[in-house]
């Protein structure tokens, strides 16, 4: 016979719902995370005697953010949570209203600050890993608003009103290297040479003998951007649109289409091209494809100045595909597109702090991950090892985190966790 649940209601025992948040308290330690980030983000504050620094406050966010709460009122319900004040080192955590007057408080230069910090973090899980190579995806993502923000603006091509911000990611590991809020008429490559050009100095000057390969689809198409990798000996491909000379120039050397009903045709070749625009010619690569049910070749242009051969130039620049999983990732795993404050720099705050949140992971993942979860995408990974839960208790001089004995992947838990205290 089926027992019937007669009461259901909320225990008052100190467990929490996120007991696997430890595992990036434990990282964020071994690896100075917050240490750096205090070090950098110097927020005003002409309060007296706070409860709570907004620094603090931030480090809370990056949490919230983390175990999946990205809007502020979620705060009131984890205010006495056990493993958020554990994290977090506090007795209770702030409120909503302190999370935002926090937001409020951040000026354009914090916003740069918080900016310096993640291309250091970066740099730093460069250095830890012992990597050498380095490439800068750079694209733009879109945040629509709903309200009255500051700053927001119609964009045509997305045809709503919103925000469209210029962000740079390090395909090798996932890591945020730059993000810059915009308003939604601003054209994709605004901005992009100087974003590129801090990326590249901050790189070379801590890491000089980095290779470094700049991509860009064909909104990032513009001449100071190929100066700026030239004039600094980077490599770049970065996609052209296609214009009647272009086709003409691929015309000249294209290949006989084999009129095979079969398969589909590809073939791969070069030329010098000059636009207009530009101050000398440079070397463009071109793709010939041609389905098995058309007649002629579509042709696709990358301006490079790699010399391997056509094919591997496209074969490189194809990866950058995974970008828009990064960007994807960031966007909705860890809420950077929600910008409810009327104040610009308020909501460009909140891109940051969830950036900054997603960097802490990215770090975490290809520091401490085994190969076994390191493909998983945050929203994977959240509901199968940070949704756990977990029990404090306190015994004599020491705290205990019990999870929970059902716990399904604690073995791949403790792993983890040991890899990061090792």
């Amino acid at each position: 016979m089926k027992k019937e649940y007669k009461k259901i209601g909320l225990s008052h025992e100190r467990i929490t719902s996120d007991g696997g948040l430890i595992l990036y308290k434990e990282s964020a330690h071994k690896i100075g995370y917050f240490q750096s980030l205090h070090d950098t983000l110097h927020i005003q504050d002409e309060r007296h005697l706070p409860d709570h620094t907004y620094p603090s406050v931030v480090e809370q966010l990056v949490f919230q953010h983390l175990a999946g709460y990205h809007r502020d009122y979620a705060a009131k319900r984890l205010v006495d949570d056990p493993v958020f004040t554990q994290v977090t080192e506090k007795d209770y955590l702030a409120s909503q209203p302190t999370v935002s007057r926090t937001y409020g408080a951040f000026t354009p230069e914090n916003i740069d600050q918080m900016n310096d910090f993640l291309l250091q973090s970066s740099i730093d899980t460069h250095k830890r890993l012992d990597q050498h190579q380095l490439t800068i995806d750079v694209d733009s993502m879109y945040f629509q608003t709903y309200g009255n923000q500051e700053n927001s603006a119609f964009n045509t091509h997305y045809k709503t009103t919103g925000f469209h911000p210029l962000m740079a990611f390090d395909c090798m590991t996932g890591m945020c290297l730059s993000a810059v809020n915009r308003p939604g008429e601003q054209y994709t490559s605004k901005g992009a040479e100087d974003m590129v050009s801090d990326i590249i100095d901050s790189y070379l000057n801590k890491l000089p003998h980095m290779d470094i390969l700049v991509r860009g689809d064909s909104g990032f198409a513009i001449p100071s951007l190929y100066e700026t990798c030239e004039d600094k000996e980077v490599s770049y491909a970065i996609r052209l649109k296609a214009n009647a000379k272009l086709h003409a120039m691929a015309e000249e050397i294209s290949p006989a289409p084999s009129f095979s009903s079969e398969s589909e045709e590809v073939h791969y070749d070069e030329f010098d091209y000059q636009a207009g625009s530009w101050d000398r010619p440079r070397r463009v690569v071109v793709r010939y494809e041609r389905q098995a049910t058309e007649l002629l070749f579509t042709h696709t242009f990358i301006v490079t100045d790699l010399t391997a051969d056509p094919k591997t130039v496209f074969r490189l620049y194809k990866k950058r595909g995974e970008m828009e999983l990064f960007i994807k990732e960031a966007k909705n795993d860890f809420g950077c597109k929600y910008t409810s404050s009327h104040d610009y720099t308020a909501n460009c705050a909140r891109m940051m702090t969830a950036l900054v949140a997603y960097n802490l992971h990215i770090a975490t993942k290809n520091l401490f991950f085994s190969p076994a979860i390191k493909s998983y995408r945050m929203g994977t990974f959240r509901s199968l090892m940070i949704k756990t839960g977990a029990k404090l208790t306190k015994s004599g001089r020491y705290l205990h985190l019990k999870l929970s004995k059902s716990f399904v992947y604690q073995e791949e838990f403790f792993k983890t966790l040991r890899m990061i205290q090792a």
